[in-house]
C-alpha cells in the first residue's frame, strides 16, 4: 500500500494540479489582511476586465439577493463586505477549475460540479437556518469538497479507476474504497490543496472531515457533512458511492431536521440549485 506520505508529494507536484489564478491569490491576500482598505481590494480585481463582469453579474444575481443594483467593484466591496467578495472570487475560480478539466476520463467532472454546487447550496441554507457558522463560508467549502476526486483522477488514474470499481462492488463509499485502495482519501487530499492555496484553515478541516460527524468538529465542517448526505441521498450530480448514505439521527437531532424540516429544506434546495446551475453552468 501507498504511504499517504509518498502520495501526498506526488500529488503537489503534478503538472495538473489545480491552482489559483493570480488575482484570485492576490483577492484573498488582501481579504486575509486586516490593515487592507475596500479601496485596494476593489482595484485589485479592477486590474481582470473579465473577472470584474463576472464578480458584478453574481453579485447582482439571485444567488445574493440584493435589492439595489451593484454597478462597480467599490460598490461590491462596500455592499458584500470583504467575506461575501471573497466568496465570488473564489466561486469564479472553482468553476473555471472545473471548466478546465477537458474531456470526461474515469470520473464525470460534470456531474460532480452539479454535486458539488448542491452541496454548496444546502450548505447554505442549513448556514443560516442553524446558525453554525457563516453562509458564505458555508458556499464555498461546498463548491471545494470534493476537488480531491478531480485531483486523484487526474495524478493517479490507475489506482483511482480501482477505487471506483470496488466501492460500486462491494457496495461501499467511495472514501473508504479510496482508503483501501490508495491509503488516502478525496477528503484529506482536497485538505492538500486548499492548504496549499492558502485557505482559511477552518475551511481546509472542514473539506477533510467532511465524510464524519463528530460534534467537536467546528460549525462549518457539521454543516458541510450535513449539507453532503442530503445532496447525495437526493441523488444531485454524482457522488462515487457504491450505496446510499443515510443522515444520521444525531445529525438530524442536532440541526432539528425533523421530516418536515428536511422536507421543507429539500424543497428550497431544490429551486435555489436550479437557480445557481442556471447562472454556474459549466462550459458545454
Amino acid at each position: 500500500m501507498i504511504a499517504p506520505s509518498v502520495v501526498k508529494r506526488h500529488i503537489l507536484q503534478h503538472r495538473d494540479l489545480p491552482s489559483l489564478p493570480e488575482v484570485a491569490v492576490r483577492v484573498l491576500e488582501i481579504v486575509d489582511n486586516p490593515r487592507a482598505s475596500a479601496s485596494e481590494l476593489s482595484r485589485a480585481i479592477s486590474l481582470d476586465p473579465a473577472l470584474t463582469a463576472r464578480v458584478l453579474r453574481l453579485a447582482n444575481s439571485a444567488l445574493y439577493g440584493f435589492t439595489r443594483r451593484i454597478g462597480s467593484t467599490v460598490q461590491a466591496v462596500t455592499v458584500l463586505g470583504f467575506s461575501q467578495v471573497r466568496s465570488v472570487v473564489l466561486t469564479i475560480s472553482i468553476l473555471d477549475i472545473f471548466s478546465r478539466q477537458g474531456r470526461e476520463r474515469i470520473i464525470p467532472h460534470r456531474r460532480i460540479w452539479e454535486h458539488s454546487l448542491a452541496c454548496a447550496v444546502a450548505a447554505r441554507l442549513l448556514a443560516s437556518r442553524a446558525r453554525l457558522c457563516p453562509p458564505e463560508e458555508a458556499f464555498v467549502t461546498g463548491l471545494l469538497h470534493d476537488l480531491g476526486k478531480i485531483v486523484l483522477a487526474a495524478a493517479l488514474p490507475g489506482e483511482y479507476q480501482q477505487a471506483l470499481i470496488r466501492a460500486t462492488a462491494e457496495q461501499r463509499r467511495l472514501v473508504d474504497a479510496e482508503m483501501v485502495v490508495l491509503n488516502v482519501s478525496h477528503a484529506e487530499v482536497g485538505r492538500w490543496v486548499a492548504e496549499k492555496w492558502q485557505l482559511p484553515q477552518l475551511l481546509c478541516e472542514a473539506i477533510a472531515s467532511h465524510h464524519r460527524w463528530q460534534e467537536e468538529l467546528s460549525g462549518l465542517a457539521r454543516c458541510l457533512y450535513a449539507a453532503n448526505v442530503l445532496v447525495s441521498t437526493s441523488q444531485f450530480g454524482w457522488t462515487g458511492n457504491g450505496r446510499p448514505v443515510p443522515l444520521l439521527d444525531d445529525v438530524r437531532q442536532a440541526l432539528s431536521l425533523d421530516e418536515r424540516a428536511t422536507a421543507a429544506l429539500s424543497t428550497e434546495l431544490a429551486g435555489q440549485y436550479a437557480a445557481a446551475k442556471q447562472l454556474l453552468a459549466l462550459p458545454v
